[in-house]
This record gives C-alpha cells, sequence and structure tokens, in this order.
C-alpha cells in the first residue's frame, strides 16, 4: 500500500453506520451532513503524481487510522446522489457509501 503524499480530509468512523458484508470485511454508510457544513469536503487529491482522491478514516476508540480512495459517484441529471470508497488495505476490505443529502 502507498501512503497518501497529500494531505486529505479526515472523517470520524463514528459518524458511520456499519454493518458486516456478506462477502467479507464491513460496509459503512454515513450522510454528507453527517461531517459537517457543505462547505466542509469529504476527499481531496491523495498523490501529487495522480488524479485520485481519498480521505482518512479515523477511530479514536483503536486509536487508528486507514486510508480511502475514491472508487465511484452516482450522479442523477448532474446531482451527486452518493459516493463510494474503498480502502487501500485488501486484507481488510471495507468498503464505504456517503449520500449526498
Amino acid at each position: 500500500m502507498t501512503k497518501f503524499t497529500l494531505i486529505v480530509p479526515e472523517l470520524d468512523a463514528s459518524k458511520f453506520r456499519w454493518t458486516k458484508n456478506p462477502a467479507g470485511g464491513h460496509v459503512g454508510v454515513a450522510e454528507a451532513s453527517d461531517f459537517g457544513p457543505i462547505t466542509t469536503p469529504l476527499f481531496g487529491r491523495a498523490y501529487r503524481d495522480a488524479i485520485d482522491e481519498g480521505c482518512v478514516l479515523f477511530n479514536d476508540k483503536r486509536e487508528t487510522t486507514m486510508q480511502f480512495v475514491l472508487s465511484h459517484v452516482a450522479e442523477n441529471d448532474g446531482d451527486i446522489q452518493f459516493w463510494k470508497l474503498t480502502n487501500c488495505n485488501e486484507t481488510n476490505p471495507i468498503k464505504l457509501t456517503i449520500y449526498n443529502d
């Protein structure tokens, strides 16, 4: 796994509703407003030499962080409905969905 070379936004893991994924790993779901005002960016460019966008998920209880990259943006008539993100750790698959409320 390559560490992000740029500073990206950090999201609080406790803001997500968590379930186990039947295929393995976990799934987290949240709404964009759970993370603050609309002006707060959810993702940022992760690497100097690429256009990948991502964020870091932090867990205060475990004192851990995990990198996520944007994997899908769902749009309808030019409006974003939700974003899907995938963690960068293949041994512990975690998927995130953030709905644009």
